[in-house]
């Protein structure tokens, strides 16, 4: 990536992305942190930068409101 945001910006939409589809499979958000948490991808920004993600943290953040967007 040519850039720190870049690269977190991916990071962060690979966990959307696979919160996205255990949510839309039919798992609640907790469901799909646990499988997330269990099974997951789990993203990594290398590099001379310190680009930090907590990918855990942000897949308990990001589920509720992933799970929300969808069911409306």
């Amino acid at each position: 990536f040519s850039t720190a945001d870049a690269a977190l910006e991916c990071a962060k939409k690979v966990v959307d992305d696979q919160l996205r589809i255990s949510i839309e499979s039919g798992l609640s958000a907790e469901e799909a942190v646990l499988s997330f948490s269990t099974a997951g991808e789990i993203p990594m920004i290398f590099g001379e930068g310190r680009i930090y993600l907590q990918p855990f943290d942000y897949a308990k953040e990001r589920a509720p409101k992933i799970e929300l967007e969808l069911r409306k």
